[in-house]
């Protein structure tokens, strides 16, 4: 049974310079759970395409669902920042799942996810963040906004497979496992097979993971309390106070920065 409990209700997108809400409406800085950051990203609408239109999706959604979701709804499962373009189709090879493709704005990236109706569950394809954007909180922003919604409308679990090893420019298995997602095997540890987040949650364990760590199939919960949500609740509190830090060194002298 789908969950109807929205515990980030008052979140907005966390890159918007403007801060238009999650609606698409309002014009107050960005807001989220209460405290208030002004961040220069992306803003604009979302442009659409693919294969149906949003009354196809509305109708293909409440088929497998029981409700109707809009194309808006889907775009933002998928974690598609304003501005971006969103092609929406049909997964051939799985019948009730939606595939989105979404490229960046300005040409920062893309990515792909299938969106599986009847399971409640989003299979995180690929993404991409293209040189120069890298380190930039692009990829956050994006997992920030997918996680959000996926909770909002109810959803299981995200699934990923996380490719990369140390030393190469493919870091997913790094970058997946900071932000919450468990392998869905034991992976190597230290001191032999172990779980990823237990792993992560020791004393020295994630930087021996980024400098030792390699691919795995992982699962986020999407459960309120579960493990991945209060790691990935930790994780963006702390890119939030980079956020500020970084705001701060940028403000001209007698300019204040704003929060509440």
């Amino acid at each position: 049974m789908a969950r109807t409990n929205d515990p980030h209700a008052a979140t907005v997108k966390a890159w918007e310079t403007r801060g238009r809400a999650l609606s698409g409406t309002g014009s107050n800085p960005t807001q989220i759970r209460g405290t208030v950051y002004k961040h220069e990203m992306w803003e604009g609408d979302r442009t659409f395409s693919g294969d149906i239109s949003d009354r196809a999706v509305r109708q293909f959604t409440k088929e497998y669902m029981g409700r109707e979701l809009s194309q808006e709804d889907v775009a933002d499962l998928a974690g598609a920042p304003p501005g971006s373009e969103v092609s929406i189709g049909y997964e051939r090879a799985t019948p009730g799942a939606l595939e989105v493709k979404v490229t960046f704005p300005e040409g920062a990236g893309d990515c792909t996810r299938s969106i599986e109706l009847e399971s409640q569950t989003i299979y995180n394809v690929d993404m991409t963040v293209h040189s120069g954007r890298a380190g930039k909180g692009i990829g956050a922003a994006v997992l920030e906004l997918e996680v959000d919604s996926a909770v909002k409308q109810g959803f299981e679990q995200i699934k990923v497979t996380a490719v990369g090893k140390p030393g190469t420019v493919v870091s997913g298995y790094n970058a997946w496992a900071r932000v919450g997602f468990e392998s869905d095997d034991p992976v190597k540890g230290p001191d032999g097979p172990i779980g990823l987040n237990a792993l992560m949650s020791q004393p020295g364990g994630a930087a021996w993971w980024r400098a030792n760590g390699h691919s795995f199939y992982g699962t986020f919960n999407l459960h309120p309390g579960s493990t991945s949500m209060r790691v990935f609740e930790e994780y963006r509190r702390l890119k939030r106070e980079q956020m500020r830090a970084s705001d701060l060194t940028r403000l001209r002298p007698g300019q204040e920065w704003q929060a509440g």
